[in-house]
């Protein structure tokens, strides 16, 4: 095939959109693991989480504030495990730091491999919710609530 006939240049259209199409369906996964992560905290009894599933996929849409949600939002997950398991199981910087280097990545050098770098940093907040969800549940008394009928308080 000549390098200027159409058949190259079609090629490299269908590569193009191939390669747009692949872009798309892997954003669509990671918002649609997002949003699932933080239905099922909002669903766990005796944590309020702080933040709705609509909500944490709406904040990437926010250009310069998507840099700051992709640690807020891995930090509140880890803020839940560590409370569940009554230990430092997870670190919200780092699995907020693997979650940004991939956006980065896949933004400025390369979609699949920044892909692959935000699964693994998914990979590490499945794991860690896994640990949380297995130990044992917390005591009631160490319970966080939206503050309606928090134990031992009185209304004065």
């Amino acid at each position: 095939m000549a390098r200027g006939s159409a058949e190259a240049r079609s090629a490299g259209g269908y590569a193009g959109a191939l390669y747009f199409i692949g872009t798309m369906v892997g954003a669509a996964f990671l918002l649609h693991c997002i949003s699932d992560y933080h239905g099922v905290l909002s669903r766990v009894d005796g944590w309020s989480h702080p933040i709705g599933q609509k909500r944490a996929v709406r904040f990437h849409f926010i250009p310069i504030f998507n840099i700051y949600w992709n640690y807020k939002w891995p930090s509140e997950i880890a803020r839940f495990v560590n409370w569940r398991t009554q230990t430092d199981r997870m670190s919200g910087v780092l699995a907020g730091s693997i979650v940004l280097i991939g956006y980065l990545f896949a933004g400025f050098v390369d979609t699949s491999i920044g892909l692959v770098i935000i699964l693994s940093g998914f990979a590490y907040i499945s794991r860690c919710l896994r640990d949380a969800f297995v130990d044992v549940p917390v005591p009631r008394e160490l319970h966080i609530t939206s503050g309606l009928g928090r134990a031992g308080a009185t209304l004065e």
